[in-house]
């Protein structure tokens, strides 16, 4: 058979003190080391409250003792359970204030006598004895009418007060002698204190002098004649084996604590003693009048002692999991909360569960704090277990009711009829009777506050009597209390500022949920719509009453308290937003929030409203909700008017940033906004920064810098004004100021991106590349995710044909932004400068699904287009383009192109000059313009339009080389060669310089420069088919026919394309007469060419040769 892995005491799982049992174990030890000198006796103190577990601890140490070796034959045990002790004597069957000493030395000898060790206290039943017969004595002596001349006022008294009365001190110098007054008083002899002193001195001679010295020892101090005698016959016990006492539930006769410290001293050492009470007796503390000396401070050596802490929730999920019973982790925490780990209320838990309750009954929600009704009452009982009096019960309900508050309290339990009511003492002699009393804090500890007040709060104890009239003297208190605080703090801001107003205010709704939950709601929902605008505290608060009154609540409050937990978020839901507003709008239509400030109460919920429709980007409804708020606020409003102008600013920010144009947003007045809201807040600097904003936005750039500079008066260490500064200056073209303002805001923010882009704008615009990308690099530290600082690299690297660093600049703006259709655009510019031509489309096609009308990623893609040869497809780009900006010049510039390629110069000049139209300085339309006119051959206006080129100095050397061409068409072949000459000097590498120089030589008949210049195009492009054409010409001019043919077949073979080599076959052919070859080769230059003229004019002399003339 296995042995149970689990500690059992009397057949019940125990779990958890495992440092006390160690401790305890330890102490044992040392008890049986022999070399151990110690006279001292163990004290074990176990304290905590009700069902905390101190009686199974210390039946625990019983167990430990009592079998476990090696201390099973060692040791003996006594246990006292003064609660069951209180059953059987009735000297314990009274206030706790009245239990004697005597009757506590009684208690343990006969626990004693029920383990059969009479025999050990011959010398405890001889001091009672002694004690009985010395009050005989002292009666037959007061029954004697000798020598009471100087007693005569006592002669009547009895032996019970003369016993008081010599069991009472002498009073000390400095001493009033108030106790010893009073004892005469209650002897019914009537002295000052003086006289008192004097009458007992002289009562104790006349004892001591009739009776014998044993006798008068036990009538001054029969308590301590008893302990020692008790404490013999425990040591007797004690010398076969050691001996442990147990006292358990000691708070029922710890008034007596004092006498049984005798016993325990003299006991000796080896009686080991573990008292279980409910109060602390560990350290001192005065409680009122009394003051109690701790056994820290009487007995510090050998002194064990344990506050009882709750279970641990591993030891919960320990102790139904041996029961076979495994609880989740949520469940054991559920169980934990709603048992505070208390032992037994665990232990109700569980057997409870196990006859059949669900979960939920036990503990309620998993996420509630509230227990579960069984719990509640097995708490309660062992709670309320030593309150005897009605009067003590009607306290303790009123502690647990008022939870600290002095003058609910006092409300609650003064007498009708009593003016001068003490609760001071009250509070103090409770504390002193009952552990759970706080009175220092006037309330009980929070656990026995906690299952009494859900105790109370079951419909029959709750309509009763007592608990009614208890909690009607609360509302009374506090209502008076609001009102007098509302007279003094008027303005509903400001008292729901007042931490001490609101907590009034949940005490009060605490207190009316007693009494009529009707009138709570009617109360506590103004309080709510209140604390909406000016504390989310006090809404939170009066949440928090209602969820500890949830069970109670009727299934229409219960509803009303969901939709009102929609403020514990501080951005709920839509719906529960929504779902909120409709039942306070529902109670508003009532009449519930009637009486002084119901307009600011009205005007509270339309703010609320306008949120709701703001968030639901209802912006004409959330303005129209603020207007109505507006009428509302009280004249010496702050806070909800600081809440409108929070609210504006939002919607206007909204539209500023958000709302692209077309929608809702962008219909409204948003200056107009912001008007009000600064006029309502001057000193706001955000207004007026956002005034600047959309002034800058509509052009109105001095408006929008005055308006910066507003919000920096108010604020001049506001960055982000610095920024729109910045941002104006750049505009109108000082770039300068715009730096100046730029590089403030970034040291105001260091960790602002935007400044840095601004600087990067600014330094890209002056050409400083180098500068541009380290303010970009550096925006992009700042803020990783942002994706414009990354569009901007892109374009820079782009520039300077750093393409590999382009292509991932702009990647990581596509990832950061998906749908941004500029990082799109700028990654497909980068795949069409690496000729990686079908991914730049796949680029240029995404950003015009994301925009589909932005003309300069059309113009772009139009570009690429032509590049591959589609001309058609640009062409209908082009238009697209110019379509979504008629101003697009560069646009028209693409389309002027295309029509060339499709050779329609004449619609290529009109689109050209549309462009130039749009911006006259834009030198790539003069340039195209005098493409179109060469291809026109209006070789003058081709010449004009490349001169206008040259002189914007866009591209001058591509610009020279065309202006070359212009010039030699018009036969002006110095002017030609200089501007060749000048496109060589200002470092253009491409062959069309030479080729041009080349022409220009072989016009002039100067074939050797002409070759030169040939040769040199050939030696920057190996691939210039035009050069062999040229080197055919002089070969031919020369007579060398061979070399010319040689050339323009070297020709052919590198552009089939050229109509230029076949005219020059042709031409050799028809010099040779070889007719049908030159024809073929003329008709071969014109399948190219259909209009070259060249070819026209020869195939036409060939003609003519052969007679062919028609």
């Amino acid at each position: 058979m296995m042995l149970s892995p689990f500690i059992t005491v009397d057949n019940k799982l125990f779990l958890g003190r495992v440092e006390e049992q160690k401790q305890f174990r330890a102490a044992l030890k040392e008890l049986l080391d022999a070399t151990e000198s110690d006279n001292f006796p163990y004290v074990c103190l176990l304290h905590g409250d009700g069902g905390i577990g101190k009686t199974t601890l210390a039946k625990r140490f019983r167990d430990i003792a009592t079998v476990e070796k090696p201390f099973a034959d060692a040791f003996e045990y006594l246990w006292v359970d003064w609660e069951d002790e209180r059953k059987k004597l009735a000297g314990l069957q009274v206030g706790r204030e009245n239990v004697t000493a005597e009757v506590v030395f009684k208690g343990i000898y006969t626990a004693a006598i029920r383990k059969k060790w009479g025999r050990q206290f011959p010398a405890y039943r001889k001091a009672l004895e002694q004690a009985n017969e010395a009050e005989q004595k002292v009666a037959e002596i007061l029954t004697r009418e000798d020598s009471w001349e100087e007693l005569a006022l006592l002669r009547s008294v009895g032996v019970g007060a003369i016993a008081k009365i010599i069991r009472t001190r002498i009073p000390l110098i400095g001493d009033s002698g108030e106790q010893l007054v009073q004892t005469f008083l209650d002897a019914g002899v009537q002295v000052g204190a003086e006289q008192a002193a004097k009458l007992r001195a002289i009562l104790e001679t006349y004892l001591r002098a009739r009776l014998k010295p044993g006798f008068f020892d036990h009538f001054l101090n029969p308590n301590e004649q008893l302990a020692h005698a008790l404490a013999r016959g425990l040591a007797k016990v004690a010398e076969k084996k050691r001996l442990i006492v147990f006292l358990d539930s000691y708070e029922v006769v710890d008034r007596a604590d004092i006498w049984i410290r005798s016993v325990i001293r003299a006991a000796g050492s080896r009686v080991m003693w573990v008292i279980s009470d409910r109060n602390d007796l560990v350290h001192s503390r005065q409680f009122g009048n009394e003051y109690f000396k701790g056994y820290a401070d009487d007995s510090p050596r050998r002194l064990l002692a344990y506050r009882m802490h709750p279970l641990a929730v591993d030891d919960i999920h320990q102790y139904f999991a041996a029961q076979d019973r495994a609880l989740s982790k949520e469940e054991a925490e559920a169980i934990s909360r709603a048992t505070r780990g208390i032992p037994l209320a665990v232990q109700e838990a569980a057997d409870v569960l196990s006859a059949g309750a669900t979960f939920a009954e036990v503990v309620g929600d998993l996420s509630d704090v509230t227990p579960g009704d069984q719990i509640v009452r097995r708490m309660t009982d062992r709670y309320m277990q030593h309150v005897v009096a009605d009067s003590d019960r009607q306290a303790i309900y009123a502690l647990a009711l008022a939870r600290g508050d002095v003058d609910v309290l006092r409300a609650m339990v003064a007498p009708e009829e009593s003016r001068a009511f003490d609760l001071d003492a009250l509070i103090h002699r409770l504390e002193r009777d009952y552990a759970s009393v706080h009175a220092d804090r006037a309330r009980l500890h929070d656990d026995p506050s906690l299952f009494i007040r859900e105790y109370l709060k079951a419909e029959v104890r709750r309509s009763g009597t007592l608990v009614r009239q208890l909690n009607q003297q609360a509302v009374t208190v506090l209502r008076q209390r609001l009102n007098d605080a509302e007279k003094q703090t008027e303005p509903i801001e400001t008292r729901c500022q007042d931490e001490s107003w609101v907590q009034w205010v949940l005490d009060l709704t605490e207190s009316l949920l007693w009494l009529d939950e009707k009138e709570t709601w009617h109360w506590l929902t103004p309080r709510f719509v209140e604390g909406l605008a000016y504390n989310a505290d006090l809404c939170r608060g009066l949440l928090a009453v209602l969820a500890g009154w949830r069970e109670q609540l009727s299934e229409s409050g219960q509803q009303v308290y969901v939709r009102l937990t929609a403020v514990y978020s501080t951005q709920p839901a839509l719906e529960d937003e929504a779902n909120m507003l409709q039942v306070l709008q529902r109670m508003a239509q009532q009449g519930w929030f009637d009486g002084p400030g119901v307009a600011e109460r009205q005007a509270i919920l339309q703010w609320r409203q306008g949120l709701l429709a703001q968030r639901q980007r209802r912006y004409e409804a959330a303005l129209r909700a603020y207007e109505a708020a507006e009428v509302g606020i009280p004249p010496a409003g702050i806070v909800l008017r600081q809440h409108l102008a929070d609210a504006l600013e939002g919607v206007a920010r909204h539209a500023i940033w958000v709302q692209p144009s077309g929608n809702p947003g962008a219909a409204l007045d948003v200056e107009a906004i912001l008007q009000k809201v600064v006029a309502w807040q001057p000193q706001r600097a955000s207004g007026w920064y956002y005034l600047g904003v959309i002034t800058e936005l509509d052009g109105r750039f001095p408006e929008a810098l005055a308006h910066y500079e507003k919000a920096l008066q108010i604020d001049p260490k506001y960055a982000i004004a610095h920024q729109g500064i910045g941002s104006v200056q750049q505009a109108l073209g000082d770039a300068d100021a715009a730096l100046q303002a730029y590089r403030q805001a970034a040291r105001l923010n260091a960790q602002f991106a935007a400044p840095h882009i601004g600087m990067g704008e600014v330094y890209q615009k002056r050409g400083a590349r180098a500068e541009a990308i380290k303010a970009y690099r550096k925006a992009v530290t700042l803020e990783p995710q942002a994706s414009t600082p990354h569009l901007r690299l892109g374009a820079l690297y782009l520039a300077e044909g750093r393409d590999e660093e382009a292509r991932a600049s702009y990647e990581t703006a596509v990832s950061l932004s998906p749908n941004d259709a500029a990082a799109h655009a700028g990654l497909g510019q980068t795949y069409a400068q690496t000729g990686q031509t079908e991914a730049a489309l796949a680029a240029y096609q995404q950003a015009l699904l994301l925009e589909p009308e932005n003309a300069d990623t059309l113009a772009a893609m139009g570009l690429l287009l032509c590049e591959l040869g589609r001309f058609q497809d640009a062409q209908v780009v082009f238009q697209k383009a110019i379509a979504a900006n008629p101003h697009h010049a560069a646009a028209y510039v693409g389309l002027g192109r295309v029509q060339i390629a499709l050779q329609q110069p004449r619609a290529a000049v009109a689109a050209l000059q549309q462009a130039i139209a749009q911006d006259s300085d834009y030198a790539p339309a003069q340039i195209a313009l005098g493409d179109a006119y060469m291809a026109l051959r209006q070789w003058e206006h081709a010449l004009s339009a490349y001169e206008q080129a040259v002189k914007l100095g866009s591209s001058p050397a591509s610009s020279l080389v065309k202006l070359g061409d212009a010039q030699a068409a018009l036969l002006r072949w110095p002017e030609a060669a200089v501007s060749y000459e000048q496109a060589i000097a200002q470092g253009d590498r491409s062959p069309q310089p030479y080729l041009g120089l080349g022409h220009v030589y072989q016009a002039q008949q100067q074939f050797v420069q002409a070759a030169e210049a040939y040769q040199q195009a050939l030696a920057l492009d190996e691939q210039a088919a035009l050069a062999h054409v040229g080197l055919g010409q002089i070969a031919m001019q020369q007579g060398d026919v061979p070399a010319a043919t040689a050339a323009y077949q070297q020709a052919i073979q590198l552009d089939d394309t050229l109509p230029d080599p076949y005219v020059g076959l042709g031409a050799l052919r028809r010099r040779e007469a070889a007719w049908e070859a030159a024809q073929a080769a003329y008709r071969q230059a014109l399948q190219r060419s259909p209009e070259h003229v060249p070819a026209l004019v020869g195939l036409g002399d060939v003609y003519l040769a052969q007679g062919m003339v028609t």
